[in-house]
This record gives C-alpha cells, structure tokens and sequence, in this order.
C-alpha cells in the first residue's frame, strides 16, 4: 500500500524536514570562514551576541540581482542606526576569491564607488563551508536569498524575511515595541508550509517515476496543512499539477488551473505563479488553453499586490508589474488575439525605460510576429 511506501520513502526526510530554529529561540552563533570588507570593528569571530545591540544576519549570493538590489537599502539602515544600536551582518557562502571580485567591482552609476566602500560600514563575510547558511536559512526552512536573520538586543530570532520587508520589525525591535509572540504564529504556520514544500521537492525527484505516489503524499501534506493561508502554499500545486501533465490526467489539469484562478483571495503574485505554472504546460498537454487564459486574462488585470510586495523597494515591485505584463502578452496570444498581442507589447515598448524589460518586450515581439 501507499502508506507503507510512503513511510519507506520519506523515512529518511524526517528531521531534514523539520525546522530546528524558530522565532523566539536563541539565535546561533556565527562561525565565518573569512570577514571580508574595510571596517575596522569586523570581529575574528562572532562567539556571542552582544546584549544590548540588534544584529540583522543577511544571506546573500554575488550572483543573485535581488541580493543586489538590497544592498543600498541595507547600508542605509547601518547608517541609520549606527553600530552600536545595529550591527548588520552580510554572509555569502561563496568562495573568498568571488565575493572580493564582487566587492572590487564598481556601483553602477556611482562614478567609481565600488562595492568594498558602499558596504564598509557592514560586516562583510564569506562562508564556503555554509555553516551560517545551515545554522540559519537551512534550520529554519525558509527559502531562497536574499533572506535576513533579526536578532533582538537579547540575542533571540525575532523576526526572518525578505530584507526588503525588515525596516517596520527593525525599528519596533530597536525601540522595544515589537511583538514576537503574534509574529511567531504566522511565522511557525510559513515554516509547516516550507516544510512540506521541501519534503515534496525532495519526493518528486527520488520518486519521479511513480506520480501517482507523489500524488498521494501531495493530498497528504495539502490535507495536514488544511486552514493555513501562505502563499508558497500554490507551489504544492504546482508539484500537483507537473504531476497530473506526466499521467496525461488533463481534464484534471484543466481542473485544478480553473479552480485556483477562481479563487477570491488571489493577489498579484499568486496569480502570476498560477499564469507561470500554464504558460510552462508542453504543447502536448491537451486542455482548453483559450478557456484558461481568458480567466487567467481577467484575474491578472485586476489583481492587486499583496502586502509583503508593497513593502518591498520600488525597483522589486517595478520587476514584478513587469513579469505580470509579459504574462499579459503571452495570455492574449493563447487567448488566440496574436495582433492584439502585438499591439500591447508594442505599447508596452514604447514606455519601458528599464533596459532588461525591454530586451524581454523584444523578443517577445520576434516571436509573435513569426
């Protein structure tokens, strides 16, 4: 039976599976490889957090331009406060040699600052050996970087998150007026969510070649975690519905599309992973593509952003219109309107004023007009 398999499979997920580090508990001592950087104050090691002072440990990635991105803004919020109330802690966990060619390299647009002077009030580090990495991103279960750590002035995990959603949390932990406790709920349901995402990721690929049992564990998890409202709860979906295109179940396909772009609570990047999910379907997957795209179509004009993203720096909520507009193009062309297709993207051409988007308009463009 399934739940014997099922037991034999994912027995050894358990504990990887499991976050071992939440808001409220102690936060874990940082063992860096090498600290990079000009401040004179950069510690050999950091064995305990000094009491009194709020520390923000940031993962981020030389490769990754939303780590990029978020660079100003944190340098910003070193100077805001200062080191002795902040102390702001940068972690790559790249190799010495690539994160100081990053730091050598020049700001764009700063007439000749390069990285090393913009980020000489932080602490800079790099940790191949991602123990920092493992202590934090790993034993929490959140995903991805760039991701920041908040350690309240008595060295506990307060708050973790997108750093471009820190400036509230960081002020009221600073000023003594942060709820933890009301955090910790919302932030321990994200972690249940997180978790299961993971054992699931784990599971289609060790048991690719039986979708129906990766299907079984999806209901499975989807059921235990029934009530919790996250948005990286439509990922389970996802894995649902790459599962159900390799039976050819596309009635169900179809299905599944429909029902969540009808659901009411919907905001913009949901419906935009949702529209991701049916543009990647292969031609041979066999549904009403029109059918879908002109829901899809009216979800997408009309949904807003959501909280986390209005948070966020103007130029992350600028990449996310832009993604949902290219959506908006590809949409119409299975909608089966090519030239209004054609005419929208060329509109959107002609007010882009960010090179990368309209590199992305372009080739959009080439493709409709074949």
């Amino acid at each position: 039976m399934l739940l014997a398999d099922e037991s034999e499979s994912t027995k050894n997920l358990g504990n990887a599976n499991q976050p071992q580090l939440t808001i409220g508990d102690s936060a874990p001592h940082l063992n860096i490889d090498h600290w990079l950087g000009d401040d004179e104050g950069s510690p050999g090691e950091v064995e305990a957090f000094r009491p009194g002072t709020v520390y923000v440990v940031e993962l981020w990635g030389t490769w990754c331009p939303p780590c990029i991105v978020e660079i100003p803004h944190l340098v910003k919020l070193q100077e805001r406060y200062g080191p002795q109330k902040l102390r702001l802690v940068s972690v790559s966990s790249e190799s010495v040699e690539t994160v100081e060619s990053f730091l050598a390299s020049e700001v764009p647009g700063k007439d000749g600052l390069t990285y090393r002077q913009l980020t000489s009030d932080l602490w800079v580090a790099a940790d191949p050996d991602r123990s920092v990495e493992n202590d934090y991103l790993n034993a929490t279960q959140l995903i991805g970087v760039p991701m920041a750590f908040l350690i309240g002035k008595s060295g506990h995990l307060e708050w973790a998150g997108h750093p471009g959603l820190i400036d509230k949390p960081l002020q009221a932990v600073i000023e003594d007026r942060w709820n933890s406790s009301l955090f910790a709920v919302k932030f321990r349901q994200g972690q249940k969510v997180l978790a299961a995402v993971r054992k699931i990721s784990v599971l289609r690929q060790r048991e690719a070649h039986r979708p129906e049992f990766v299907l079984e564990a999806i209901a499975k998890e989807q059921v235990e975690l029934e009530g919790i409202t996250h948005p990286q709860m439509r990922i389970l979906d996802a894995f649902r519905l790459q599962m159900l295109v390799k039976l050819e179940h596309f009635n169900e396909v179809e299905a599944l599309l429909l029902e969540s772009l009808k659901a009411p609570e919907l905001d913009a990047e949901a419906v935009g992973l949702l529209v991701s999910m049916f543009l990647q379907l292969t031609e041979d997957a066999r549904i009403d593509r029109k059918r879908v795209a002109e829901l899809a179509l009216q979800r997408i004009k009309h949904a807003t952003s959501s909280a986390e993203l209005t948070s966020m720096p103007e130029n992350m909520q600028q990449l996310a219109r832009s993604q949902l507009l290219i959506m908006e193009i590809q949409l119409h062309q299975l909608a089966g309107r090519t030239q209004q297709a054609i005419v929208l993207a060329e509109n959107m051409l002609q007010d882009a004023d960010d090179p990368n988007f309209q590199l992305a308009i372009r080739q959009l463009l080439e493709s409709l007009k074949k």
